[in-house]
């Protein structure tokens, strides 16, 4: 384990894991693993899932390949193997700043709880939407299959609360709260509906999220958050 996986695996963080259904442990050339995450690589808000690396940089492992950011609000880590799974671990940003930074003043409302205890309701559809969008590109090139597995863990969440990390919009009006420390969503998707369903099916999985904390927001109102990639 490396120092940034341990660091995101002490706090909250996500487990995003994209594989095809079917199992195959040579599908992929270890040779054209790097050129397959070039092509699959998504960017929507000023930085990249998954996180770009340098060559020389890149993490090599017997059937895999990697890669690591430690920026210190936003820490990252994935591995992609010639199996065709993906695997991202990405931090609760929140976690790793304190709560007077210049990150929470981007919000209406300072979290009501110390540090560490939320789930910023923006960075969870815009991960979801990272996620889903990296799935259908990559459903598209070797690593892809009919259907698509992906599966979503969010650890560390024991009585955290919903928080509105959007400056222009107005902060919540109860504390909406979550009890248990994980909270896991399994998906098989058709590769057809992957490709062509991914950003509303970002929202769905958003809400189902937002519901286990008690908050049932019009379906207009995370589409509205979401167009913000759009126009990023």
């Amino acid at each position: 384990m490396t120092a940034v996986t341990q660091a995101i695996r002490q706090k909250g963080h996500w487990r995003v894991s994209i594989r095809p259904a079917d199992y195959n442990g040579e599908r992929i050339e270890y040779s054209n693993l790097a050129s397959i995450i070039d092509r699959s690589r998504v960017s929507l808000r000023g930085w990249d899932l998954p996180p770009h690396v340098r060559s020389s940089a890149t993490l090599h492992g017997d059937n895999w390949i990697g890669g690591e950011s430690d920026a210190t609000s936003r820490p990252q880590a994935w591995r992609f193997h010639q199996d065709g799974q993906f695997v991202l671990l990405r931090a609760i940003w929140t976690d790793h700043i304190e709560p007077m930074d210049d990150a929470y003043r981007l919000s209406r409302q300072y979290p009501p709880t110390q540090a560490g205890l939320v789930l910023p309701v923006g960075d969870t559809v815009f991960t979801l939407t990272e996620a889903f969008e990296f799935a259908s590109r990559l459903a598209m090139t070797e690593a892809g299959s009919d259907p698509m597995v992906l599966d979503f863990d969010l650890r560390g969440l024991e009585d955290r609360i919903l928080w509105v990390d959007d400056p222009n919009r107005a902060g919540m009006d109860n504390q909406y709260r979550f009890n248990e420390a994980e909270l896991s969503r399994h998906r098989s998707v058709p590769r057809s509906v992957l490709v062509g369903e991914a950003w509303n099916l970002a929202v769905d999985g958003a809400l189902d999220i937002y519901a286990r904390f008690g908050w049932n927001p019009p379906r207009q109102l995370v589409e509205g958050q979401q167009a913000i990639l759009r126009r990023s």
